[in-house]
């Protein structure tokens, strides 16, 4: 692997880690300049795809909005990366833990993720101009107070 191979690489997993980090922050912008003008995002939802950066914005429009509930967190697992001149591929594994509720009687719902895009490179970087969303399994709990005070009784 050349320098440029491995910077090339590393610009591509800031991409993917940019997305999660859009997503779980609520940044609507941060999530959609990710994305070419014209991507195609085929979700886990069976039929359930946006095409182009105006349909994608109505599916993340309530990133960032107040009545948007609940928190996400997403990790990265690993991610392999195929760079071909201006075209490129990435396969990521990540677990999303999706909480509802966390101020009172909540739900936590976690997910094992994959994430297949294909990615151009723009002349401001790379974007994802196609990705598949894939629900691998999941599994749910109930969600507590994230203050381990009140859990605990120990102050710290």
């Amino acid at each position: 692997m050349t320098e440029t191979d491995a910077l090339q690489r590393l610009a591509i997993r800031d991409l993917v880690e940019r997305y999660f980090a859009g997503v779980d922050r609520k940044d609507r912008s941060l999530v959609l300049s990710c994305f070419t003008d014209d991507c195609l995002y085929e979700f886990a939802v069976e039929g359930r795809s946006a095409r182009g950066r105006a349909e994608l914005e109505k599916v993340f429009g309530g990133l960032g909005s107040p009545d948007r509930s609940g928190q996400s967190s997403h990790g990265i697992y690993n991610t392999i990366i195929t760079v071909s001149g201006a075209e490129a591929t990435a396969d990521t594994m990540a677990v999303a833990h999706l909480i509802e509720g966390v101020a009172g009687p909540g739900h936590v719902m976690v997910r094992g993720l994959r994430y297949e895009d294909r990615l151009v490179r723009q002349a401001d970087g790379w974007r994802i101009a196609h990705r598949i969303h894939r629900s691998l399994w999941q599994y749910d709990a109930e969600a507590v107070s994230p203050d381990l005070r009140q859990r605990t009784g120990s102050g710290m």
